[in-house]
């Protein structure tokens, strides 16, 4: 099995993409120990939003859908595979230093008195994450990156209803953000224009080109 994906690997160079998810969790756990919250993020809106416990289900699911995306464009298109990749890498790598330049968080929560299911486990969601480095949303960049590749792919033009449930399943996460209290209507606007700036550089440039006279030619 290891001999098969290791050769997998060596005829498709460009899966080397995936590294930079080692050193973005790197990054993210670095700057979730050391990087102390400053700026308060909230809105009117905010207030107005109720805890939900159950949408814990498709906030969760973000863990899921992530990886999902990325291991199947990369085995069955490459083109959206790397686009997907500068999309959702650059999102995370400029929110990284986003955290550290304007260290921001959040005091939305409000104590969880039910005890259910869902309850549960948003409390071991809150004891593991903590409320902090949440603006812009990596949560919702990643999904709007995720829903902007797969309605541009071959797929999704051939298979709108396959397309379209993940934009459902995209929107039901980035709305889900606000109903937990993990982020703000802020924050979740924020990634989702970060995103869409984003893809000006990746789909008006000819980026893949310029990739290829750097070391780095194996990544296209």
């Amino acid at each position: 099995m290891c001999k098969k994906l290791a050769g997998w690997v060596q005829e498709h160079p460009y899966s080397y993409w995936l590294v930079y998810m080692i050193f973005y969790l790197t990054g993210f756990f670095l700057v979730e120990q050391f990087v102390e919250a400053k700026y308060w993020i909230s809105c009117p809106i905010d207030g107005q939003i109720p805890f939900m416990e159950g949408f814990i289900i498709p906030y969760i699911s973000w863990l899921l859908l992530m990886p999902m995306s990325l291991l199947f464009y990369m085995m069955y298109e490459k083109e959206d595979f790397l686009d997907l990749c500068m999309l959702m890498f650059c999102g995370m790598t400029i929110s990284l230093i986003l955290y550290v330049i304007f260290p921001n968080g959040l005091q939305l929560r409000t104590e969880i008195v039910r005890d259910n299911f869902c309850s549960r486990l948003a409390k071991l969601i809150y004891r593991m994450d903590t409320p902090t480095n949440v603006c812009p949303s990596i949560h919702v960049s990643s999904s709007v990156a995720i829903s902007i590749v797969t309605l541009r792919s071959r797929l999704g033009k051939e298979h709108p209803i396959w397309a379209g449930l993940i934009v459902f399943w995209m929107v039901v996460i980035c709305i889900s953000t606000f109903f937990v209290k993990q982020h703000s209507v802020v924050d979740a606007l924020c990634g989702a224009a970060l995103t869409a700036l984003l893809c000006i550089p990746v789909y008006c440039f000819d980026w893949r080109n310029a990739l290829k006279k750097t070391r780095l030619h194996f990544l296209v």
